[in-house]
């Protein structure tokens, strides 16, 4: 955050780290966090449909809302951080008139899915499915601000960004959320996270990089670094190690089938045994989660 507020002449006091798709954070990246210039957590998570349970979800913070804050504290470092929560959202069409799949991270549709403040501040959020990008043109804008300003018909509505939401909150509003001490964590392990020799490799990557910028000889400005860091980042992305595609369990194809309470033909196999008929070198229906593991 720090390096981008010197690239970009920023001076702003709060900074929100946006964390989109994945439903889970560690405990202990709150200090990190910190140190890197966060003031606040904004997951926008991929959990809600009814396939999905409750797995991935902290209970213990969210208990039954879709959108809800609270602060986060790191008993270890005595750190905590504050954290903006959305379930992602699946309204109809009508409400989601949107090129979107009809799948949305953040929430406008209901009350219910904005964040509300005692003081009166709310946010409304829209963050498009994977992959669909922002909306399209004028009139997608247009439908999600008419769509807020029914959900809230007296209040004033502005475009706005995470850091301001964040630094207009009243410190009282704050003070009166609850404090959560308890591990999260990510339940979705599949990916570099479960392969130890890459964990081990990721880690020192990490540590030669934060060296390197200690000791002068790399700069957070520099085009290298920041492409290194991109890189960096990208590797522990969770898709490495991917259930697989097309009918295989846990592909897209599997969760829609799943919503619309229709069997996935690749559901049948996860035992051994019945992982070891599927999965030879004369038949394979796990290509794709194969091919995930390939490194250049």
């Amino acid at each position: 955050a720090g390096a981008l507020n010197e690239r970009y002449n920023l001076s702003k006091k709060h900074r929100v780290w946006s964390n989109v798709d994945v439903p889970g954070f560690d405990r202990s990246s709150i200090p990190l966090l910190r140190r890197a210039g966060a003031t606040a957590l904004s997951i926008c998570a991929n959990v809600g449909a009814p396939y999905q349970g409750s797995g991935a979800v902290p209970v213990e913070f969210v208990a039954g809302n879709d959108a809800t804050m609270w602060r986060w504290h790191d008993p270890t470092s005595d750190e905590e951080m504050l954290v903006l929560y959305h379930k992602a959202q699946r309204d109809t069409l009508v409400d989601i008139p949107l090129s979107s799949e009809g799948n949305t991270y953040g929430g406008f549709t209901r009350a219910e899915n904005t964040i509300i403040t005692r003081s009166g501040l709310a946010l409304a959020s829209y963050v498009a499915a994977d992959n669909t990008g922002p909306p399209r043109s004028a009139v997608e804008v247009e439908a999600i601000l008419s769509r807020v300003q029914a959900v809230f018909p007296k209040a004033k509505l502005r475009s706005s960004t995470w850091d301001t939401f964040v630094a207009a909150l009243a410190p009282s509003d704050v003070d009166a959320l609850p404090r959560y001490s308890s591990e999260w964590a990510d339940q979705w392990i599949a990916g570099l996270s479960a392969d130890p020799k890459r964990l081990a490799g990721y880690r020192a990557i990490v540590r030669a990089r934060a060296s390197c910028i200690a000791s002068g000889a790399c700069r957070p400005h520099e085009p290298v670094l920041r492409n290194f860091t991109r890189f960096a980042a990208k590797n522990v992305e969770h898709t490495q190690g991917v259930q697989g595609d097309d009918g295989q369990p846990g592909s897209q194809l599997c969760a829609w089938l799943h919503f619309v309470h229709l069997p996935c033909p690749g559901d049948a196999f996860w035992s051994n045994e019945q992982f070891a008929q599927v999965h030879t070198t004369k038949r394979n229906i796990f290509p794709g989660a194969d091919d995930s593991w390939l490194e250049a």
